[in-house]
């Protein structure tokens, strides 16, 4: 049956309405199809801008008739968005589902809009057919008089209203007759077909240019960004993933993505985004040592606390060009955190912009003690100061060309205690070449209520006129703040000649400078609140991988009766057992 473009409805699929569905409906609407939206509504409302919306809930699908639905219906049942869609358009005499991972390069969709409004199949679905054997979710098709060796691939299909229809009636009727048969929504499609003797085509036989081996491939899947960058591609991917979600799932282990599987979805991605990877699996390495299960950890013990906020971070000092993954990045990951960091180089700010999450703010503010100062930029970013280089220590230690200026930046300072819109700190984190002691000393209001401080402590000083470990020491410790231990320490040989190659790196001597956690003064716990508590047990083992410390918190809480002990138990038997006694 022959429909136009105006009686076509074009429906994205999706559970929240993020980049990859946005583009695909604005590339569909831009080339004259009507779109409208089909979102899980499951966990609350769901914005759809300038789309109408088709909602799928639990609810709203009892209302349609649709009872004894299985658990996974959202995933299993794609074709109760042909139900909502129509009860929500009766007016539609054709309809085509496109799941929001599915990839139209913008040269190929004004073909794929017009070829699917006008084709005249009743159907049309990828591998839409009679397959020669039984399919896994088409052989309950049998117990309704139907032939189990038809399927389809569901991430792009096109159905009239009354095949829409028949496939309602054959969904209904499954859930009245066989509760628990296991048809998905592939089955659905080709068993209503069967039933209604509805005429049919192939998606790869209407659309041969855009749709080919390997278009529905889903291991590995394709990278969004590798595809928008060949700006000559005409072919229909699935399922495609944007780079930053690729990232998600690498770090928090969600469908397996491997280090070698992730090469694999890569293999087609642009210069820098390999760089960026490539450096990011690096850094992660063996280290990583199964980090799934110390995410689980963490968002228990967070779950067992119940803690009134997030931990509130500030990182003074926070470039990305240098840090790496920082040591709150778990919490901030897993929505336990949110940021405030001040970094007041340009391109170090715009690259902290360009990836920050919804609860990260960055401020171009060089803080200080409210004076002007002027930075001076090195070769190597990272050793960026207002203070100058000690030309001999830098020699001695073989920091000279790293060290080298290479121009000046006047910076106007900010006192850490002046900047209103900051809340006071739960854990500060700061790197600052040298001021460190200048900013604590000015930023004693904010850190009144700080319970954990990372500073780079400097032991062998490379800056003239720096201050020295003793001077930052004694005034962390007039806040009220205990050396815990150091999270990192570099040395440096002795030695920068011919014979520095002769030794291990655990045998250089020169302790410079490293990382270190000093925590608000443990002897005073009595008189901390429980809120407090709660927080220092969350950064101890979200910030510091301190367990032990994460456990004193917990069991002055379990001395309180504001916990029962079995949340210790439970805390300590998710520590790796390479890491505890048996």
């Amino acid at each position: 049956m022959e429909c136009g473009l105006e009686e076509t409805l074009f429906l994205v699929r999706t559970k929240t309405f993020g980049p990859m569905a946005s583009m695909l409906a604005d590339r569909l609407a831009s080339s004259g199809a009507e779109v409208a939206i089909v979102v899980d509504e499951r966990s609350g409302p769901v914005a759809t801008g300038k789309f109408p919306k088709v909602s799928l809930s639990d609810d709203i699908l009892t209302t349609l008739g649709f009872s004894n639905l299985a658990e996974d219906w959202p995933w299993f049942c794609g074709d109760l968005c042909y139900a909502a869609a129509l009860e929500r358009f009766p007016e539609q005499r054709a309809f085509v589902l496109i799941e929001s991972d599915v990839f139209i390069p913008e040269l190929s969709v004004e073909a794929f809009v017009d070829t699917l409004a006008s084709h005249p199949a009743d159907a049309i679905a990828a591998q839409l057919s009679q397959s020669g054997q039984r399919r896994r979710f088409s052989d309950s098709l049998a117990r309704f008089g139907l032939d189990p060796e038809w399927g389809c691939i569901f991430p792009v299909t096109r159905v009239t209203q009354q095949v829409a229809r028949a496939m309602n009636d054959l969904r209904m009727r499954q859930l009245k007759e066989a509760p628990n048969a296991r048809l998905n929504d592939e089955a659905i499609l080709a068993g209503a077909v069967q039933r209604g003797q509805f005429s049919y085509a192939r998606l790869e036989d209407v659309l041969p240019d855009l749709v080919q081996a390997g278009t529905f491939d889903t291991n590995p899947p394709h990278l969004l960004e590798a595809l928008e960058a060949d700006g000559a591609e005409r072919r229909i991917f699935h399922p495609v993933v944007p780079f930053e979600r690729i990232m998600e799932r690498l770090l928090t282990g969600e469908k397996n993505y491997t280090r070698h599987r992730l090469r694999m979805v890569l293999a087609a991605a642009p210069k820098p985004m390999k760089r960026e990877i490539n450096k990011f699996l690096r850094r992660l390495g063996d280290e990583r040592r199964d980090k799934r299960p110390g995410l689980l950890r963490l968002n228990s013990l967070v779950g067992a606390l119940a803690p009134e906020r997030r931990i509130r971070v500030i990182d003074v000092g926070a470039n990305p060009l240098i840090e790496g993954e920082v040591s709150y990045q778990r919490l901030l990951d897993q929505g336990h955190a949110e940021v405030a960091g001040f970094e007041p180089q340009e391109d170090a700010l715009a690259a902290l912009n360009e990836r920050k999450s919804a609860a990260e703010t960055y401020l171009p503010y060089a803080l200080g003690d409210g004076g002007e100062a002027t930075l001076r930029l090195t070769r190597a970013p990272g050793f960026s100061s207002v203070f100058p280089a000690d030309t001999e220590s830098a020699r001695l230690l073989g920091f000279t060309k790293g060290m080298s200026e290479t121009g000046r930046m006047s910076v106007q300072t900010r006192r850490l205690d002046d900047l209103d819109e900051l809340l006071p700190a739960d854990f500060l984190k700061i790197d600052v070449q040298g001021s460190e002691t200048a900013i604590l000393r000015n930023g004693r209001e904010k850190l009144a209520d700080a319970l954990v401080i990372q500073t780079e402590v400097r032991l062998f000083s490379i800056y003239r006129d720096e201050p020295t470990y003793g001077e930052l020491e004694e005034e962390l410790s007039a806040q009220g703040f205990r050396f815990l231990r150091f999270a990192s320490l570099k040395h440096v040989p002795l030695s920068r000649n011919r014979y520095r190659k002769r030794l291990r790196r655990a045998e250089f001597s020169q302790a410079v400078d490293g990382d270190a956690f000093f925590v608000r003064d443990l002897t005073q716990i009595g008189a901390w609140s429980d809120e407090t508590l709660k927080r220092l047990a969350i950064l101890a083992d979200g910030v510091m991988d301190s367990p032990d410390l994460a456990i004193f918190a917990l069991d002055h809480l379990v001395m309180r009766g504001v916990l029962g002990s079995d949340v210790v138990e439970r805390y300590i038997e998710a520590i790796p057992a390479d890491r505890r006694r048996t």
